[in-house]
């Protein structure tokens, strides 16, 4: 009779066990789920994060085209309102003008005559030209590129 009682704690013990494995399998089973939620978000989250590029390759290289030619149309319509601005004008460099102060420094020291005489003849002519438009227009996308090189190599090192 002893051998029965023992075969019963054993049958629940079993019975026990395989509902433990049970619980063991949803568990895993649920924590895979959240893994699989955890990563679906993580790839959503990845398709709108910043690093994706906010237009396509084509858009890019059309960019790439269109900047150089919108700094220089803005340089060509922007110089003559820029000159005037400093003190070159129709009537000459006006006094007290940061175009007064420049022609100055260059004269002293020798350096930048050139650029004070070409600034005072695009201020007198108030308007450029169509071939002094291209020139200045040329002349100032040439710069910004310039300067655009210079800066991403300073910021290489």
């Amino acid at each position: 009779m002893a051998s029965k009682p023992e075969g019963i704690t054993m049958e629940k013990t079993n019975v026990q066990r395989d509902s433990g494995e049970q619980q063991k399998e949803e568990e895993e089973e649920k924590q895979k789920e959240e893994e699989e939620e955890e990563q679906q978000q993580q790839e959503e989250d990845a398709d709108s994060s910043p690093t994706k590029p906010l237009v396509s390759g084509t858009m890019t290289k059309v960019i790439k085209v269109a900047a150089p030619v919108l700094v220089g149309v803005g340089a060509v319509v922007a110089t003559p309102v820029v000159i005037g601005a400093l003190g070159f004008g129709t009537a000459g460099i006006a006094a007290g003008s940061l175009a007064a102060k420049l022609m100055s420094l260059a004269a002293t020291s020798g350096i930048g005559m050139s650029v004070i005489s070409t600034c005072q003849s695009i201020g007198a002519l108030a308007a450029l030209s169509v071939s002094q438009a291209v020139a200045v227009g040329g002349t100032m996308t040439a710069a910004t590129a310039g300067i655009g090189k210079f800066v991403g190599w300073l910021r290489k090192k």
